[in-house]
């Protein structure tokens, strides 16, 4: 079941953005459910549409409401959004679906008859989005003996991913029915894991002035991502257990492989101590303009001494010269990128963390990373384009 907060999406506000036409056709998928509340939904299709009655009986449900009726509401919800929708009419269309939108429609109409339409399509949009959304990820490198085209797996591999992840979810009390969507993005596949957590229970409050108990698990999506070029993993998810679990399943069922991706030391910032601005060289890297250290953190007396500049290198300092001398934990670069106007943040933290402002800064920075030396797991050649060695699929 999806995490479900009645507070956040079941209230009058949020349910008269969409059509009463709309709702009344989506909600009769469970009319037995309205049967047992003994509510009638026809004055839906009246000139006053009771959307604060239809709010009440579902607030006041009390667990009731049928698991994919509370998904089918939270997976509208979520994709009732304008960064959104254009997004799921655009695959809609694709699919062969009729959308009707005029310029009176919602995007909570849009995504409701998307829904009627296609459940499924809803769904993987929604978990297409929040993959390309995450930049922040820990990065680990393959044995480069079997890269692959991940676009191109079998059914098989799905359900031996699913089949391990959802034994490794049930041991610790998440529940079972994980699902596993692949996305391709320019060199990279994405990999997007739905999954339950552990069950949560909340006090609820009645409208009649009684108390209640919600009892329901939580949804979870964890972004994995797949360099084909580079033969690397990157995974954001909740803990270090199960980012190594991960790694695993994905080495195993993937590239044959449990031990496939290696879990040492991916970046170091020892080239900002050794070549000083050089390291910040970027004129071999296609795509980027322009690169400056914009902040520097290194450990020191039991806490964190930094040093915040617009151009560090600029500061000439017996201060920064300290600074680069020593253990550096975590380093802040601004990246004037050839498509933008303005610079944008990349964040290094040794040994195996890259965030992004935007997700697709991700290919010319770690090009750039790769050349300067502050990623040691492959050097990059001048002829190194990566498709050529794809193999298996």
């Amino acid at each position: 079941m999806s995490t479900f907060n009645p507070r956040t999406f079941l209230n009058p506000d949020r349910i008269c953005t969409i059509a009463p036409d709309l709702l009344f056709q989506f909600l009769g998928n469970w009319q037995g459910f309205f049967d047992s509340k003994s509510f009638d939904l026809t004055p839906l299709t009246s000139a006053k549409p009771h959307y604060a009655e239809v709010a009440k009986v579902l607030l006041a449900s009390d667990g009731s409401m049928p698991p994919e009726m509370v998904d089918a509401l939270h997976y509208i919800d979520e994709m009732a959004r304008d960064d959104a929708i254009d997004a799921l009419l655009e695959r809609a269309e694709d699919d062969g679906h009729t959308i009707t939108v005029t310029e009176d429609s919602s995007s909570a109409d849009a995504a409701i008859q998307v829904w009627q339409a296609n459940p499924e399509l809803l769904i993987e949009v929604h978990a297409e989005t929040l993959a390309l959304k995450q930049q922040s990820f820990m990065y680990y490198a393959g044995k480069k003996t079997n890269r692959r085209d991940l676009m191109k797996h079998t059914a098989q591999e799905d359900a031996a991913i699913q089949s391990k992840v959802d034994d490794w979810f049930a041991q610790k009390r998440r529940g079972r029915g994980s699902r596993v969507f692949f996305f391709k993005n320019d060199k990279k596949v994405w990999i997007v894991i739905r999954h339950g957590k552990p069950m949560q229970r909340e006090g609820s409050h009645n409208e009649d002035g009684t108390t209640g108990i919600a009892f329901y698990r939580p949804q979870e999506h964890d972004v994995l991502v797949y360099d084909r070029k580079h033969d690397e993993m990157g995974v954001n998810c909740s803990s270090r257990p199960l980012r190594e679990h991960y790694l695993e399943v994905m080495g195993d069922a993937l590239f044959g492989d449990k031990y496939y991706f290696n879990t040492a030391t991916k970046y170091t910032l020892a080239p900002l101590a050794t070549l000083g601005a050089n390291a910040l060289t970027c004129h071999d890297v296609d795509g980027i303009d322009m690169v400056r250290l914009g902040e520097v953190q290194i450990p020191h007396g039991g806490g964190l001494l930094i040093f915040k500049h617009n151009d560090v290198f600029a500061a000439d300092s017996a201060f920064i010269k300290m600074v680069l001398l020593g253990s550096i934990s975590r380093a802040s670069f601004k990246v004037k990128f050839t498509n933008s106007k303005n610079p944008r943040t990349v964040n290094i933290l040794p040994s195996s963390v890259a965030r992004y402002t935007q997700k697709g800064d991700s290919t010319a920075v770690e090009e750039w990373l790769k050349k300067r030396g502050f990623d040691i797991s492959e050097a990059v050649g001048e002829d190194d384009d990566g498709d050529e060695n794809l193999g298996r699929d």
